[in-house]
């Protein structure tokens, strides 16, 4: 039969070499305090200084070193983030003010040459040229093919 216990959480020990598996293990490993990880007696100080300190990021956010990588690359308010409409990189804490500003910028359609908003350049060619239709009052609003736009518009927006 096979065993699954110890210090070293080890699964699958045949059950004859279980309690020579057991001393090793309580001679040789320990369960850090902080993570409950099983770590050799001899990493335990690296394990707990490399993992565990407490650092502070350039946020002044204090964690352990261990939280720190995915802290700066998912949660950090100042992570460099990129504006989707111009390409500058920023901190990510000022992005959505900047966004707001850039995004309201207008540049001329060469499709229906009214001046369209950043922001809503990748649906015009889907209305491109309708509401022109609408306000001369048609009556109806034919459907349009968004192709003809597409291309002026993506040349616009690049």
């Amino acid at each position: 039969s096979l065993w699954t216990f110890g210090v070293c959480n080890k699964k699958d020990i045949p059950a004859a070499n279980f309690i020579i598996h057991e001393i090793h293990c309580s001679r040789n490993i320990e369960v850090c305090r902080y993570c409950s990880e099983s770590v050799p007696k001899s990493e335990m100080k690296n394990h707990i200084e490399s993992e565990h300190v407490q650092v502070t990021c350039k946020c002044r956010m204090k964690m352990e070193n261990s939280l720190l990588k995915d802290h700066e690359a998912s949660a950090c308010p100042l992570r460099p983030a990129l504006c989707q409409y111009c390409d500058i990189q920023l901190t990510f804490n000022k992005l959505q003010e900047h966004e707001l500003y850039c995004g309201a910028r207008t540049e001329p359609c060469a499709g229906c040459a009214r001046n369209i908003m950043l922001k809503d350049l990748k649906e015009h060619p889907w209305v491109c040229g309708r509401e022109e239709k609408q306000e001369r009052g048609s009556g109806t609003v034919p459907r349009l093919d968004p192709v003809h736009c597409l291309s002026f518009c993506l040349k616009v927006s690049r």
